[in-house]
């Protein structure tokens, strides 16, 4: 039959067992080591955002994806699709010393439904503005890749030439 200060003497025995530091993991061999990351300010990133908006403007194959409709009877009418405004900012950041990527939703202008008038003549409406997402990354300063997400990604994405 055991008794209570025996167990008592066996629980104390325990915890000062337990506490002394031939339970505790070895301290490492040397310090750890801080890693610092690259830090990447507002002005910075709205400059890689003023350069994304000067390459969609001048990359003509991102006019065609965006902006080709077809006319009845074969015929074309091309509308110019542009990037009207940056609608937010998703983030910004430095992955590496030199770089900044940046992704912002952005706008464009949508041609609206086409129709051929009384006389003849084809007319768009201009209706809408659908919304893609926009990532940007530079090196040094010079763009290096823009690529728009027209459905958020989960469809066809857009590389713009740089």
């Amino acid at each position: 039959i055991v008794t209570i200060k025996a167990m008592a003497a066996r629980v104390f025995l325990l915890a000062a067992i337990a506490g002394t530091s031939a339970f505790l993991a070895p301290a490492p061999a040397r310090p750890p080591t801080v890693a610092r990351r690259a830090a990447c300010t507002q002005a910075e990133a709205d400059r890689v955002i003023g350069l994304a908006k000067q390459q969609i403007a001048r990359d003509a194959t991102v006019k065609q994806e965006l902006g080709t409709s077809v006319l009845g009877a074969g015929r074309r009418l091309t509308a110019s699709r542009r990037l009207q405004r940056v609608t937010g900012v998703l983030g910004y950041g430095a992955p590496g010393p030199g770089q900044v990527a940046v992704s912002f939703t952005a706008s464009f202008r949508r041609p609206g439904s086409l129709f051929v008038t009384t006389s003849g003549e084809a007319r768009r409406q201009n209706r809408g503005a659908p919304v893609a997402k926009v990532s940007a990354k530079t090196q040094a300063g010079k763009l290096v890749s823009v690529v728009i997400a027209k459905d958020g990604g989960w469809g066809k994405s857009i590389n713009v030439r740089v």
